[in-house]
């Protein structure tokens, strides 16, 4: 019993949770939320009370799926030609529930 147990744990850390491709990704996921964290922040500075803001933008990106993330910081930070803009409608929506 344990035995099996023991060697599906040294399996999982040695494929999954050290060595993985995810995991080797992380370096750049963080920096993807980080970049949208900040960028989000000073964008609801001239709307929002600053107390709310950090909540707010930790609220709005938590409810975003990996693919999403990827793509809002495609959309603010790669450029891209002819592009018409990104908006952030639900953000402000989210900041008017918070005031």
């Amino acid at each position: 019993g344990w035995h099996y147990t023991t060697k599906l744990r040294e399996w999982m850390f040695d494929n999954v949770y050290i060595d993985s491709p995810a995991k080797q990704e992380e370096k750049k996921a963080r920096r993807v939320i980080k970049e949208l964290f900040l960028l989000y922040t000073e964008m609801l500075k001239p709307v929002c009370e600053e107390s709310k803001i950090e909540r707010i933008v930790t609220d709005y990106i938590s409810g975003m799926t990996d693919r999403y993330a990827v793509e809002k910081y495609k959309e603010h930070f790669i450029p891209i030609g002819l592009h018409c803009g990104a908006k952030e409608d639900y953000l402000f929506k989210l900041a008017k529930v918070y005031q």
